[in-house]
């Protein structure tokens, strides 16, 4: 029985990002303390924007239904999937798997809204994630969501898929992405910015413009950390009060 499945490799380094999140954000004096994690590195799962952009005829559903099962026979009580664009089949996912599928984007939302954050939110994505509007379906909360220009979401786009490729350094994507962060800032005020692909989550580290940012993954991590009945660090630089809410009302009441 392990505490946390990770269904990840979409893609490998957000998967790595992910785990790493978990270890460094718990509380832990020994090996014995740290939860029990899980990570299946299903890379052969098709990709989730050509799918949903009508690019591929390669439904990425199967795969990841095969790694839910995977996951029930390990007895994972919580599951993370890092990846925003993912989340489109998070129905279908929940309805097979024995444990809790944490709902990465629902919980963001629920977070954004309970933490007094800018209620105007711009979703920072993949071209999958934006065009079928994954967040809107799951905006419960009041939010007002707005996404970039066409131009902008195509660059972001771009840089995602950089990322996955892992040739050019972080450290210069961040750069590029908090170029874009500045423009959109220019003409949208108080916004909070929302990092709807875990390969820009791969990125938050590494950015110059990050107030009012929210990485959906380490909010999904440190939900997963407080609803296993483990301590978060301090050093989380998120409101653990409010996640300690998120963690009943955005994982229990949907489930």
């Amino acid at each position: 029985m392990y505490d946390i499945g990770i269904l990840g490799g979409m893609g490998p380094k957000a998967t790595a990002m992910l785990f790493e999140k978990i270890v460094d954000s718990t509380v832990a004096k020994n090996d014995q303390e740290h939860l029990k994690v899980v990570v299946l590195n299903k890379t052969q799962i098709p990709d989730r924007s050509a799918y949903l952009l009508q690019k591929s005829v390669d439904s990425p559903l199967t795969v990841l239904k095969e790694g839910i099962e995977e996951l029930n026979r390990l007895e994972a009580k919580y599951i993370l999937m890092p990846c925003n664009t993912a989340h489109y089949f998070y129905p279908e996912l929940k309805e097979c798997s024995n444990g809790i599928v944490i709902n990465m984007v629902d919980n963001a939302l629920c977070y954004i809204a309970k933490s007094g954050l800018p209620s105007k939110v711009c979703v920072l994505g993949t071209l999958g994630t934006v065009q079928t509007k994954i967040y809107d379906r799951y905006n419960a909360y009041d939010l007002s969501l707005c996404y970039p220009s066409e131009q902008i979401c195509g660059e972001i786009h771009r840089i995602i898929y950089e990322v996955k490729q892992g040739n050019t350094p972080l450290q210069m994507l961040a750069q590029k992405l908090s170029d874009l962060i500045c423009t959109i800032r220019q003409k949208e005020e108080n916004v909070t910015f929302l990092l709807g692909c875990t390969e820009l989550s791969c990125l938050q580290p590494f950015l110059t413009e990050s107030d009012n940012t929210v990485d959906p993954m380490t909010l999904s991590a440190l939900t997963a950390i407080i609803s296993c009945n483990a301590k978060p660090t301090c050093a989380a630089s998120y409101d653990l009060g409010v996640l300690a809410k998120v963690a009943r009302e955005s994982v229990y009441a949907r489930q």
